[in-house]
């Protein structure tokens, strides 16, 4: 009897020690698991601060300081992948060269400070005159800008040119106690999925019918097509 409850004894001590064993187990998984899913969470907030970190980083390494539009960074990068896009699903894809007339005189007339003024008010107005998300503005230099239409026939393009023509013919820029009005001289061009197209020929060609237009009589819209 003796050796029987010493027996049952002992069998309850290692049930008791197993017991505290699966316990002790169990509550290590858990705040193993709890540790994890800490880590996991504050890994997940990392990584979304990363992310909106490498957006705005992005934003700003394709955004123009002065006027807020794109740049010319994002403009060769983006006509690239716009042709690319043309050129596989056989669309057009139109290009407007846009140059404030005159800028010199401005500068030299009311300062360099009015002439940043009024190439913010020509590019917050070409902006305004975009319809589609797609469609970009860029500052493409100096008081240059440059227009991507992808999808856009040559007469869409052509249109857009003529209701920014007028629509900058209209403003009125006003910087201290000056107040003078703009005008811009815009050249049109339209690749229609040419394989044999690169970006520089596009921007070529829309850049030589703006120098048509400038060189006679400015505040115009010319087609590479009506180029001789």
């Amino acid at each position: 009897m003796r050796a029987q409850q010493q027996a049952l004894a002992e069998q309850q001590t290692r049930d008791q020690l197993l017991a505290q064993q699966l316990a002790l187990e169990e509550q290590t998984k858990e705040e193993l698991e709890n540790k994890v899913e800490e880590r996991t969470i504050e890994l997940q907030i990392t990584l979304r601060e990363l992310e909106e970190k490498n957006t705005e980083l992005e934003r700003i390494n394709n955004e123009d300081p002065l006027t807020g539009v794109k740049n010319r960074r994002f403009f060769d990068k983006r006509l690239e992948h716009e042709l690319r896009r043309s050129q596989r699903d056989d669309a057009p894809l139109s290009l407007l060269m846009i140059d404030i007339d005159h800028f010199k005189k401005v500068n030299d007339s009311y300062g360099h400070p009015a002439g940043d003024a009024a190439i913010k008010l020509v590019s917050q107005t070409i902006k305004a005159c975009l319809r589609r998300p797609f469609d970009h503005v860029c500052r493409y230099g100096g008081e240059e800008f440059a227009v991507i239409l992808p999808n856009t026939t040559h007469e869409g393009a052509l249109k857009l040119g003529e209701e920014v023509c007028t629509e900058v013919g209209q403003q009125q820029v006003e910087f201290s106690e000056h107040q003078f009005s703009l005008t811009v001289s815009i050249g049109v061009h339209t690749a229609y999925g040419e394989t044999t197209a690169h970006a520089g020929d596009i921007t070529h060609m829309a850049d030589e019918a703006l120098y048509h237009a400038k060189a006679h009589g400015r505040n115009q819209v010319i087609s590479s097509q009506s180029l001789p």
